[in-house]
């Protein structure tokens, strides 16, 4: 919940820097549905969200402390990735997979608490 809140903000939006999705705001597949590359944090400038986070659409996806579900022991993983369409890169999308599960596009994010 902490992670999908960070990318909203407290206006719910559906990408961190809006409600409708622009295929040039953050690192995601672009207007022609074509990949694009990871790239170095902060290269999409205008992904940002409310609270000035980078990088929460696109780019690459985030693993988050969260269960997939009650039952499972997979975890949950946010933000879509540079090879994601923009259903994918919702700040409400999530994926699974098992607790050291490896895939070329799924990193992670150091986070602490505000001060």
């Amino acid at each position: 919940e902490e992670w999908e809140y960070a990318c909203k903000g407290k206006g719910n939006r559906r990408f961190p820097y809006g409600s409708k999705w622009n295929a040039d705001a953050c690192n995601t597949e672009d207007a022609n549905a074509e990949d694009r590359e990871m790239g170095a944090a902060g290269s999409f400038p205008r992904c940002r969200s409310p609270f000035g986070v980078f990088d929460m659409s696109g780019n690459v996806s985030e693993w988050t402390a969260s269960k997939y579900s009650p039952a499972a022991a997979a975890r949950t993983y946010k933000g879509g990735s540079a090879t994601r369409p923009n259903w994918a890169t919702r700040c409400a999308s999530r994926g699974s997979a098992s607790p050291g599960a490896r895939k070329e596009d799924l990193g992670f994010r150091c986070c602490t608490e505000p001060r």
